[in-house]
């Protein structure tokens, strides 16, 4: 630290004091928890997703794309509900898995544009 400039010196205690407090805040914080308390479990939600696409079989009618695809949007909308997937669903002129995705993305994206303007 010989030679080095004061405000250098001084930031890096910030940043660091920054992380450590952090650390501090976030220590108590059970995620897991946060996330697995969700109104729709993610098995139910892609049962109704194949469904209405016509699927009968459920999980096992997608391929592991497809589910990936599913998830990360299952994650990303905490709000999502069967009445929206079928909303969305009646919404998409071609019944298809990307288009369904889709029109769930834009969904959730106007929900959030309009709760934070």
């Amino acid at each position: 630290m010989l030679g080095e400039n004061p405000s250098t010196t001084s930031s890096i205690f910030l940043v660091r004091e920054h992380w450590e407090q952090l650390a501090a805040n976030t220590r108590g914080i059970d995620y897991r928890k946060v996330v697995s308390v969700r109104p729709w479990p993610f098995h139910a939600f892609v049962r109704a997703f194949a469904r209405l696409l016509g699927k009968e079989v459920g999980i096992s009618a997608f391929t592991a794309q497809e589910l990936e695809t599913l998830k990360k949007l299952y994650n990303q909308n905490v709000q999502l509900t069967e009445s929206v997937l079928t909303q969305a669903f009646a919404r998409v002129p071609n019944k298809s898995f990307p288009h369904l995705v889709g029109e769930l993305k834009q969904t959730y994206s106007k929900r959030v544009t309009t709760m934070f303007p």
